[in-house]
């Protein structure tokens, strides 16, 4: 799974998740409305209509917000990829060598990180095994967040209009987004694991190379 494949996938999951969960509560609305005011509607026009219109808009916005750093998902992988190569380039003897004070920004160093992948053959194999890791964590998330939210809404307004099977969709989705939570600290675990067999491979075979671009980087910061 390359990259772009990746960013594609975490915007059309939580897209595909909020259109298939809030279904039901149109299907609803659109009974009553075939009962008192006579419409009839093609139901699978609607539903890609309800995906094209709702749910990949809002799930753009949802990515380009980050909202699963609410669950702080993905901040700790980057900080534990910063620190891992600071820790690298600051313990190896050429790195003594610098002017090492702080740490640059996190961002820089996942910066300098993907780097080293990009020009490593294993590297590279590695990070698909993480990508897809990811997709699966970063998946986890959104069905928590996205789960957790319609269930609640869907549960309150089948209160409000006495719909049994409303109220059991509602417990559902509900069930689901805790199910997804609970998998959530075991798939991070896991993107840990599998990003610190990346930064043993860069301590052993990239130490060089990711020295000489650290150099760089903090030439061209000034």
């Amino acid at each position: 799974m390359d990259l772009s494949e990746l960013k594609r996938w975490r915007k059309m999951v939580p897209a595909i998740m909020l259109a298939c969960a809030i279904w039901p509560l149109i299907q609803s609305f659109l009974k009553f409305l075939s009962k008192d005011l006579g419409y009839v509607g093609d139901d699978d026009k609607l539903f890609s209509l309800l995906l094209a219109g709702l749910g990949v808009p809002v799930a753009v916005i949802y990515d380009a917000l980050d909202f699963r750093r609410v669950l702080s998902w993905p901040s700790s992988i980057r900080t534990h990829l910063a620190t891992g190569l600071w820790t690298i380039i600051s313990s190896s003897s050429e790195g003594q060598g610098l002017v090492l004070t702080t740490m640059p920004s996190e961002k820089d160093m996942v910066r300098l990180f993907y780097k080293q992948i990009d020009a490593d053959e294993s590297l590279k194999e590695l990070a698909n095994r993480v990508r897809s890791n990811g997709l699966a964590a970063s998946s986890c998330v959104d069905g928590s967040l996205i789960l957790g939210s319609i269930g609640f809404i869907t549960v309150v307004v089948s209160i409000f209009v006495d719909n049994l099977a409303l109220i059991l969709w509602g417990t559902c989705l509900s069930a689901g987004s805790v199910l997804c939570y609970w998998m959530i600290p075991l798939l991070t675990q896991r993107h840990l694991d599998l990003s610190r067999d990346q930064l043993t491979h860069i301590d052993l075979f990239g130490r060089d190379k990711l020295i000489s671009d650290y150099k760089k980087m903090a030439k061209l910061n000034g």
